[in-house]
């Protein structure tokens, strides 16, 4: 064979062999497009599966609180528990000081009606109205302690409650459990905490003087000893009485609401 044939015979191999690398090479890259459409294929399929992020829920709404029953009054005063807001009230004593020979000394005075609702006020409070019986003998009892206190035998006190403008008389308002009204503006205004001493109200026109008008203040009668009463013999401790509105009484029961 001539060396020009030899020649030829080795450009043709070689030209063959990079035929076919240049195919394999394409092979590879198809496995390799196999490989890239696969691995979107796994990311597109595990984007569709991916869970949702965890939302909070919505806190639920909370029944509200009640509101904080009002127990708290002043030091020495009485709290009276009332379905419409509980109520404190405290006795007060008309006190006089005089000089004697060598010494200050204190004295139970009188005092009006006007005086002992000046006393309330100064203490954030107005003349009580009395809701119920037990209301009326708890506020006897701090009288008569406070009448023990300072050797008064027995007296009067005054609390919140007139007569209604129509109850005239007797005979206009025969019902006394319903002719008076409490005027502290808070007390529930029925029948329970109206005791009267035997015969009264009576709603009547001072016996001297006509000018005062009828008996229409409401004032609730106190005995040292808890029981009768020395002075007016048909009445007994923790009772009212009805008498005229510019009369005098030896103590006052004065009210406000619990904070």
């Amino acid at each position: 064979m001539t060396p020009r044939l030899l020649l030829f015979l080795s450009l043709i191999g070689v030209t063959v062999s990079i035929i076919i690398g240049g195919g394999g090479g394409g092979g590879y890259n198809d496995h390799s497009d196999h490989h890239s459409h696969s691995d979107s294929s796994d990311s597109s399929d595990s984007h569709e599966h991916r869970p949702h992020p965890h939302r909070p829920r919505p806190p639920r709404p909370q029944p509200g609180r009640p509101p904080r029953e009002r127990t708290n009054c002043p030091a020495n005063w009485l709290l009276f528990t009332r379905p419409e807001g509980n109520w404190c009230a405290q006795v007060g004593r008309g006190l006089v000081t005089l000089q004697t020979t060598n010494k200050l000394q204190a004295f139970v005075a009188t005092l009006g009606l006007d005086q002992a609702e000046a006393q309330c006020q100064a203490l954030g409070a107005t003349l009580t109205g009395l809701q119920s019986s037990l209301e009326r003998q708890r506020l006897a009892e701090a009288a008569r302690l406070l009448a023990v206190q300072y050797d008064i035998a027995e007296g009067a006190m005054w609390v919140g409650g007139r007569a209604k403008p129509e109850c005239t008389s007797v005979s206009a308002c025969p019902d006394s459990r319903n002719s008076f009204y409490w005027t502290d503006g808070h007390t529930q205004n029925g029948t329970d905490g109206f005791g009267w001493e035997v015969g009264n109200p009576m709603l009547e026109y001072h016996y001297l003087d006509h000018s005062r008008g009828i008996s229409g203040c409401a004032t609730l009668v106190f005995a040292r000893s808890g029981g009768v009463v020395y002075f007016w013999r048909q009445f007994v401790h923790g009772l009212l009485d009805d008498i005229w509105c510019n009369g005098q009484a030896r103590m006052y029961a004065c009210g406000k609401l619990a904070t």
